[in-house]
């Protein structure tokens, strides 16, 4: 009998905690994460189903990749993943239309990602449209260009601002590896700026770095989870793990991920900046890609 498969790439954050529970519940699945740099495993099994080779894909695979968020359209058409499995979500999310109403992504936290700089810098970034002012031109660090962040990011720019956009992220702005790499940089006066999720960008608060939750609300990306149809019971069991208050818990609380499930408390800074996402609606995020 062929083993059930959980895939579970999440940030180093919240990975172990989320690895060592599932483990437990599911003794007799093969529960694992990337492989590669940068959660590219993703990718690899984005390929999988494309190619057709759908035995090669888990039976349930939890990513941030921005490239598999932009194909719900395309994972709804083939038939092949569940959208039965369903259950309550904050009203407030569901009301900004960001969580996918198919149920084929199914959320389990956003990442909201943000601004941080240097607090002896004067007159910083409000907005995200600030970034393009000419003085912060070559000040601007992110993560690599790999990582979903940096994807985003990218495609967010070249979308908004077509050509402006374009020159800005390939010209403007420094993509240098993990979060840890941005902070120090930032820390010690390399760069200015720092765009990066709000859970690594906390860690730099003590090092005399300030938080900017842009005006037009932070960037984010959803975490989910994709189901294949027939899924067996050890993959219910992970599942509602993912959105049982524990771990919703622990992704706000300890990784300051803002959490799906109503009742749950929200990380300070999302509450504090009157919950804004910058989010148009699922056709325009989807047109990312093109």
């Amino acid at each position: 009998m062929k083993k059930n498969k959980i895939y579970i790439s999440v940030p180093v954050n919240a990975a172990r905690n989320t690895l060592n529970e599932l483990r437990k519940l599911c003794p007799n699945s093969e529960v694992f994460n990337s492989t590669k740099k940068y959660y590219s495993d993703d990718l690899v099994y984005l390929e999988k189903i494309k190619e057709g080779k759908m035995d090669e894909v888990p039976d349930i695979m939890v990513t941030i990749r921005p490239e598999l968020l932009w194909q719900r359209d395309y994972f709804k058409g083939l038939g092949v993943f569940d959208d039965e499995y369903k259950y309550d979500l904050d009203s407030d999310l569901e009301s900004k239309g960001l969580l996918d109403d198919n149920w084929i992504l199914k959320p389990i936290y956003i990442m909201p990602i943000v601004i941080f700089y240097n607090k002896e810098m004067e007159n910083p970034p409000q907005t995200w449209n600030d970034l393009i002012e000419p003085r912060f031109k070559g000040k601007i660090i992110t993560t690599d260009e790999a990582t979903p962040p940096a994807v985003l990011l990218k495609q967010f720019y070249k979308q908004e601002l077509g050509q402006k956009g374009e020159d800005f992220v390939e010209n403007d702005v420094e993509y240098l590896g993990l979060p840890i790499d941005v902070n120090k940089a930032v820390a010690n006066k390399e760069y200015d700026i720092g765009i990066m999720p709000l859970s690594f960008a906390m860690f730099s608060k003590d090092n005399g770095s300030a938080i900017c939750w842009p005006k037009e609300g932070a960037f984010h990306l959803t975490q989910v989870m994709i189901m294949k149809k027939g899924y067996s019971e050890e993959t219910k069991k992970a599942a509602d793990f993912l959105v049982s208050q524990k771990a919703q818990e622990m992704f706000s609380n300890g990784a300051s991920f803002v959490p799906v499930m109503p009742n749950i408390e929200v990380p300070k800074q999302y509450k504090e900046n009157d919950k804004t996402l910058f989010w148009k609606d699922w056709a325009s995020f989807i047109d990312m890609a093109k």
